[in-house]
């Protein structure tokens, strides 16, 4: 009877420990769960502002034309230069639309750059300084393309829509192509005509004048007003030309 009693109480005594070692050893093994880290924001710094456009694409040299910019990012305090000088009169009409006024410039195309607390943008060549605009007329939208024909025949287009008493255009043929002719539509049908036409290294210039045709009491213009020209140029690759020239005759 002593016998088998005292065996129960063995077999109770290691089922007790081995219960005891395994509850230890899973507490020593649970995992420690922490909160994790709120991410803090930096007071001053915003998102990098983006530019996708501006309009009207194309101003005159003297100060003072309102344009609007388009972008994303645009927060209280930002600052626009147009080919590195100030705009003025910088407006944060909403986060995707700025409204400036352009500094004075030189003729040609220039980047514009918005400059926020998140950093700054370039859009390169988005603005346009046209010495044939004057006061309230500006060039609204303008773009160029080109494309090879037959061999050795290029054709370029450029498009110019605005408000203006004069139109200056020009299309530019790829480097190393001649400009040999040009044509040109006036969509909206206005009066204008040619005052000058020409081609210059691979260029081809035209300038529209609106005026009377024929003038009355001198070169009486009409009043600036909104006009769209197609320009065309045929263009032909100068090696191409310079063979044929140098080709001696066919019998």
């Amino acid at each position: 009877m002593n016998a088998s009693r005292s065996l129960v109480i063995g077999v109770s005594i290691a089922v007790s420990a081995a219960t005891t070692l395994v509850a230890q050893d899973t507490t020593r093994a649970r995992v420690q769960v922490r909160p994790v880290p709120r991410e803090r924001s930096v007071p001053g710094v915003g998102v990098a502002p983006t530019v996708t456009g501006v309009k009207p694409v194309g101003v005159r040299l003297a100060a003072g034309t309102a344009v609007t910019i388009d972008g994303t990012g645009f927060v209280s305090g930002a600052t626009v230069t147009i080919g590195g000088a100030a705009a003025t009169s910088v407006v944060v009409v909403s986060a995707t639309q700025l409204r400036v006024t352009t500094p004075a410039g030189t003729a040609g195309a220039r980047d514009v750059v918005v400059t926020t607390s998140g950093g700054s943008a370039t859009c390169a060549g988005c603005l346009t300084y046209d010495g044939a605009l004057g006061v309230g007329e500006f060039i609204e939208e303008m773009w160029e393309r080109g494309g090879e024909g037959p061999t050795g025949v290029w054709g370029e287009e450029r498009f110019q829509k605005g408000v203006g008493a004069y139109v200056h255009l020009t299309a530019q043929c790829p480097s190393n192509w001649l400009p040999i002719g040009a044509g040109i539509s006036n969509s909206g049908n206005k009066s204008f005509f040619m005052a000058e036409s020409y081609p210059l290294n691979n260029q081809w210039h035209v300038l529209m004048q609106r005026m009377m045709v024929p003038p009355q009491g001198g070169a009486l213009l009409y009043p600036p007003a909104p006009y769209s020209f197609f320009l065309t140029v045929t263009c032909i690759n100068r090696d191409t030309f310079n063979r044929a020239m140098q080709a001696p005759p066919s019998s």
